[in-house]
């Protein structure tokens, strides 16, 4: 049988396994950074950064979802942002957020710790292309709604999402294709974010054809590609989700 995310969490060395199992471990970890954040200590910070980034890797490789190192960890000011990676894997931690998480809610720290984990699974990742800039739903729909899948798998209090619209898409999308909404995701996760379009279509058109044993045609991958590149438009980023609509369009390409 296989395991919980809770029971191979449970599996984790002890500090890891602890920050991933006990609130009040992972409060007191990021409180270290903040105090010394706000003594000036910046050898301190990085340490403190590189053991809470230990931990969140630890966790996510246990869960089969391996990350690739990051260049450089930071808390600065970024005002009304919790967190951000930038293309060269500079993983910036915003000082607002870690003092009213730690006031409020630490978890909501480290679920986006998680999201941006997600996003540096190949390495360097932005929107800097054309198709990542027009079509930003299809890898932030993705690192969202993994990153609370993995967060109320093991247990913690997870903050309303970010990007609703997207992740809706993603679980309509499964329901109509009769899988988990968390296999999709691993599904879609496991290709390069430099070609998630097209590897979209991949994931979507092997899910068909295994539960139908017929392949989409030409025209319904022109109707996928469609369909996906209205829903995960960057123009609907801060929608909020409408089931019918969002369903009628993956009913129309599938």
């Amino acid at each position: 049988m296989e395991q919980s995310s809770a029971s191979v969490l449970q599996g984790l060395p002890d500090d890891a396994r602890r920050f991933w199992t006990e609130a009040d471990f992972r409060r007191q970890t990021l409180r270290s950074i903040l105090e010394a954040h706000d003594a000036g200590d910046q050898p301190r910070v990085q340490g403190c950064l590189r053991v809470v980034d230990g931990f969140v890797t630890a966790g996510m490789a246990s869960l089969g979802l391996p990350r690739r190192n990051v260049t450089n960890l930071s808390v600065e000011s970024l005002p009304g942002v919790a967190g951000v990676k930038t293309p060269s894997c500079h993983l910036k931690i915003g000082e607002e957020d870690l003092a009213l998480a730690l006031a409020t809610s630490p978890d909501d720290l480290v679920v986006t710790w998680l999201h941006e984990s997600v996003h540096g699974r190949h390495g360097p990742w932005s929107t800097s292309s054309l198709a990542a800039w027009r079509y930003i739903g299809y890898e932030e729909g993705l690192a969202e709604g993994l990153s609370q899948i993995i967060a109320r798998a093991a247990g913690f209090i997870v903050p309303e999402p970010l990007y609703p619209h997207y992740i809706r898409c993603y679980e309509l999308l499964a329901d109509r294709l009769q899988i988990e909404h968390e296999l999709l995701y691993r599904r879609v996760w496991s290709g390069s974010h430099a070609r998630i379009e097209a590897h979209f279509d991949r994931v979507i058109g092997g899910i068909v054809r295994a539960r139908t044993g017929q392949p989409l045609s030409l025209i319904q991958r022109g109707k996928l590609r469609m369909a996906a590149h209205a829903l995960f438009s960057t123009d609907r980023l801060a929608d909020f989700p409408d089931d019918v609509v969002i369903d009628r369009e993956w009913e129309s390409a599938l």
